[in-house]
């Protein structure tokens, strides 16, 4: 029989600390959601392989290495079955960026130990449980953010540019967004749900200002509470959502967090409840690297990029204005410094009784996760930005449009066939475990 157990922690930093998210200074002010680093270890006779999930924009790939290592040093569980995720809330832990933001470097410290323990907590928590498992759909609350407009033109976001674009601008989204909220829900020997793992495909970037929240995964997480008791414990896995957001640019009116973390949490009770179906079988686990190329600019790319700092003088598409420019010089320096050409990204896999949880590096476009799960199998969950920061992974017909994933600095870096090689290591992972 399969053993669980989950254990979670609350990590909410000192007011004061900066905020990453936005490429800005943002300093705390309170707390509007606590923040967690949350963990589920699976095993059988011992722990087979943990995820951990923190309230985080995204995670350095040092501190998930040292995350993993500790884990193995006190529970056994290879370094490589334990995957280490953020959930990209904007108003998560101070783990910097490279402009803007600063790391909160003793805080980081603290929190590698603490995100460790709350596995290594859990393993010695094992105890026989059952599974089930069921896919729900929250319709409304999700939307592609990269919009065609009506010259033919590719813009993300475009309510939300420095020159905000008038609606009758906009023709219709790129594609369509990923309605999906697969749920694994973990009970114990009286058939007590004990905790879950729930994924949906929306940034987490809904709330704003200065107040530490988790965004809709808090609201998420309290309504379950509410629901099986304060024990329960709901990783929240970040779907494939390099592309989506709350804000639907057809009417330009955003989603509320709480009305969102709501729906998810209304889903994720019908799976719990009854309509997830029970499972049986094995854990096991893989992990391959994806080697990746990085993108270069040329000099006519790096003489634009200094004379837009030098003037101010951003195009009015750029999301992020002249900043843009400012995050390119800054790639191409340590790249230069560097004289690295590639990186290798991790793709893991956890199968627990053949459901097959795939921890993806990067912000990813969903087209990818639908990719995997046509090859795959539909019983899956996606959980993004794990195992390091990897930055966006969009699809390769957008690559030369202005779209805001595309635009060349450390929060975009590969080469257009990126994400194929993602989903092919993904789907070569997870057909092995089929074996």
């Amino acid at each position: 029989m399969i053993t669980c157990a989950f254990y979670e922690k609350e990590i909410t930093p000192p007011i004061g600390s900066e905020i990453p998210g936005y490429y800005e200074v943002r300093v705390s002010t309170g707390v509007l959601d606590r923040l967690y680093v949350k963990a589920v270890v699976f095993g059988e006779d011992r722990p087979t392989a943990a995820i951990i999930s923190i309230d985080a924009c995204f995670l350095p790939d040092e501190l998930c290495r040292r995350i993993s290592a500790r884990v193995h040093e006190f529970t056994g569980i290879p370094a490589e079955a334990v995957g280490v995720c953020a959930t990209h809330t904007h108003l998560g832990v101070p783990s910097g960026e490279e402009i803007g933001s600063k790391e909160d470097a003793l805080y980081m410290e603290w929190l590698y130990r603490a995100a460790a323990d709350c596995a290594i907590l859990a393993a010695q928590r094992l105890r026989p449980c059952s599974f089930a498992f069921g896919t729900g759909t929250a319709e409304g609350i999700s939307f592609v953010r990269d919009c065609i407009m009506r010259d033919g033109s590719l813009c993300t976001n475009p309510s939300r540019c420095p020159t905000p674009k008038d609606l009758s601008e906009i023709d219709r989204p790129y594609s369509q967004s990923d309605p999906l909220v697969p749920v694994l829900a973990a009970y114990d020997e009286n058939g007590t749900p004990v905790g879950a793992l729930v994924s949906f495909a929306c940034h987490l970037d809904c709330v704003g200002g200065t107040l530490f929240s988790g965004d809709y995964a808090s609201v998420l997480s309290r309504r379950l509470k509410a629901r099986y008791g304060e024990d329960f414990v709901s990783l929240f896995l970040t779907g494939a959502c390099g592309d989506i957001n709350h804000i639907n640019h057809m009417t330009g009116i955003p989603l509320n967090y709480i009305d969102m973390g709501a729906t998810l949490a209304d889903q994720a009770s019908e799976m719990i409840d009854g309509r997830a179906e029970k499972l049986h079988g094995k854990v096991r686990s893989l992990l391959k690297n994806a080697v990746c190329r990085y993108r270069r600019a040329t000099s006519e790319d790096k003489a634009n990029a200094r004379r837009i700092v030098e003037t101010g003088n951003a195009e009015s598409n750029t999301m992020l204005g002249v900043l843009m420019s400012e995050l390119l010089l800054d790639y191409e320096e340590k790249l230069e410094r560097s004289g690295d050409t590639e990186r290798a990204l991790p793709v893991q896999v956890i199968s627990v009784c053949g459901i097959n949880i795939f921890l993806l590096p990067g912000e990813i476009y969903h087209e990818f996760a639908a990719q995997i799960r046509h090859a795959a199998g539909e019983n899956c969950l996606f959980a993004t930005l794990s195992n390091g920061n990897f930055g966006y992974i969009p699809i390769p017909e957008v690559f030369g449009s202005s779209v805001y994933p595309v635009q060349l600095c450390g929060g975009s870096m590969f080469e257009p066939d990126a994400g194929s090689k993602i989903a092919e290591t993904a789907i070569e992972l997870a057909k092995k475990l089929q074996l």
